[in-house]
């Protein structure tokens, strides 16, 4: 008889509790209203649940991804080969490969250490490039001026 009261106060205690919130249910709340197909879904889903346990939103982890690394990647080539014109001239082989190596190595290291699953980028990346309500969102809130070709009409 103890052991069911334990029991029913325990199912009670979790039934009353309130879900807590995570930091990207509100890019979840507006991926789910896309109804993409339960494959897209689960991706984003996998993909948010990872960041969320990381405390990192999906807009600064895209941000970072796309942009922050190879802003740093393309100074550190800078100064590798500082001619005062890097930026700006066309790159040899040997600098193009310098560039692809460590752009990956630091990509690679940004995603082991959030722990993302990287086979689910793609899918997850397709969806947001293609998608104009998700490209929408991101440059409101992440301060990001992706394109929007419904939008230059």
């Amino acid at each position: 008889m103890k052991n069911t009261l334990l029991l029913v106060a325990a199912v009670v205690f979790f039934a009353s509790c309130n879900k807590i919130p995570q930091p990207n249910d509100e890019f979840r709340n507006l991926v789910d209203q896309m109804h993409f197909q339960k494959d897209t879904a689960d991706a984003f889903n996998s993909v948010l649940n990872t960041l969320d346990h990381q405390n990192v939103l999906f807009g600064d982890f895209y941000k970072y991804y796309h942009y922050t690394i190879q802003d740093s990647c393309d100074q550190v080539a800078n100064a590798k080969y500082d001619d005062g014109e890097y930026l700006y001239r066309e790159k040899s082989d040997e600098e193009h490969e310098f560039l692809y190596q460590i752009t990956v190595k630091a990509i690679d290291d940004y995603h082991q250490r959030l722990a993302v699953d990287t086979a689910l980028l793609p899918l997850v990346e397709e969806k947001v490039v293609l998608t104009p309500d998700l490209k929408r969102y991101i440059n409101q809130h992440f301060d990001l001026q992706m394109y929007i070709p419904e939008e230059s009409n």
